[in-house]
């Protein structure tokens, strides 16, 4: 009796591992240069849609692949969309956690400084410093603090990489 409970829990075990790494294999991410933007890398990853400085400093498409819902912004500058069907999305930059669910947004590490604008939907962002969260709406804040620049060319990146499969 005990050799077949423990051949039970066994078995039970390879297949809970299993079926992780069958959810897991739908959940691969991939990357591609924005074909009219050289300067402007394009993420897709179950639901999301990362448009990524070529330059930025962030988590690689492997890691992502991994964890599908959890992007690393050390430098640089993001825009993400995310749909309904994605659960909440989250960008993690040295000083500060940013989370949302159906929204589109902007990221800008710099220096110990992170910024974030809303131009769909709502975001929440906590201080790595202190814990404070703030809750960012797209009639919050205007762009236009964030070098409009960079978030227009990432948003036209982020719109173009929509239009395509």
């Amino acid at each position: 009796m005990f050799v077949s409970r423990r051949a039970g829990f066994a078995a039970l075990y390879c297949f809970a591992a299993l079926m992780t790494i069958v959810s897991n294999a739908s959940a691969l991410c991939t990357e591609a240069g924005d074909p009219d933007d050289p300067g402007v890398v394009i993420l897709r990853c179950a639901g999301v849609v990362i448009a990524a400085e070529a330059t930025a400093v962030r988590s690689p498409v492997l890691a992502m692949s991994a964890h599908p819902h959890t992007i690393q912004l050390d430098a640089g500058a993001i825009a993400i969309s995310s749909d309904a069907s994605a659960p909440i999305f989250t960008a993690l930059t040295p000083d500060a956690v940013l989370w949302a669910r159906e929204a589109e947004w902007f990221v800008v590490a710099d220096s110990g400084r992170t910024q974030a604008a809303v131009r769909r939907g709502t975001i929440t962002a906590r201080l790595r410093l202190d814990g404070s969260e703030k809750v960012l709406r797209a009639d919050d804040a205007e762009l236009g603090a964030l070098e409009p620049k960079r978030t227009e060319r990432l948003s036209q990146a982020l719109q173009r990489s929509k239009n395509q499969p």
